[in-house]
């Protein structure tokens, strides 16, 4: 997995696109708006948490392949290989 992170391969994050057109005087529609602004901010910080978490479970789950693959047989390893 060494190499195949999204630095490696050139993916940059997105910049934070303009909003401002979501500011509207409309009284039906303003609740709406902010009710929508608030879950993308969420969605956004949930995703923030995560990322680390993730990295984390995919270096643990090469070193425990290698782990595995070092030790087991061919048919422990492929039966464990199934699981995943």
């Amino acid at each position: 997995m060494s190499g195949d992170g999204p630095e490696d391969i050139g993916l940059r994050p997105l910049k934070a696109p303009d909003t401002s057109l979501l500011n509207t005087p409309d009284p039906e529609l303003a609740p709406l708006i902010q009710q929508l602004r608030r879950g993308l901010e969420s969605m956004r910080d949930n995703h923030t948490q995560v990322q680390g978490v993730q990295d984390a479970v995919r270096r643990a789950r090469v070193e425990l392949d290698d782990v595995l693959f070092a030790h087991a047989s061919s048919g422990q390893y492929r039966a464990v290989q199934a699981l995943v």
